[in-house]
């Protein structure tokens, strides 16, 4: 099976509206080692490959995420196990203001289909990069994820 034609530009947690994101130029993506369930449970997973994220190192014990990236031929599939008190709560309800996730506990990740392109991609609005943001709209307990192309 070959590699995915995704090149990751760039990786970022945004661990709060306040913080900062950490920048990867890069991540490793894994072949799934068998049938992939979506079910929560990582224990199948092949992890060997995971970032582990933190915006600030003295908080790691309470905030930070291990993000991880495994492909077969049908899908790319993100986990990550965040460690924090409350992983992705956000109240910005994705019926009202559904390009708003990111002003809130969020995963974020971008991704560029452009193995050439240069890094980082100086055009957010260039529609060669993916936006992926995940958050957990609180309010009604429900996941979110939000695509959109360029910014």
């Amino acid at each position: 099976m070959s590699r995915p034609a995704f090149f990751f530009v760039l990786l970022s947690l945004a661990c709060s509206a306040a913080a900062q994101p950490r920048r990867h130029d890069r991540v490793v993506v894994v072949p799934a080692p068998g049938k992939v369930v979506v079910d929560g449970d990582l224990e199948d997973w092949d992890l060997s490959a995971a970032l582990d994220c933190t915006f600030d190192e003295s908080l790691r014990p309470r905030f930070s995420v291990a993000i991880a990236f495994m492909y077969d031929a049908k899908a790319l599939y993100i986990a990550a196990r965040f460690h924090d008190d409350t992983p992705l709560c956000n109240r910005h309800d994705p019926k009202v203001e559904p390009n708003k996730g990111w002003a809130g506990d969020c995963l974020q990740v971008r991704l560029s289909s452009d193995p050439k392109a240069p890094y980082p991609l100086r055009n957010s609005n260039d529609d060669r990069i993916c936006h992926l943001t995940m958050w957990h709209y609180t309010d009604r307990g429900e996941p979110v994820l939000q695509i959109q192309y360029g910014m």
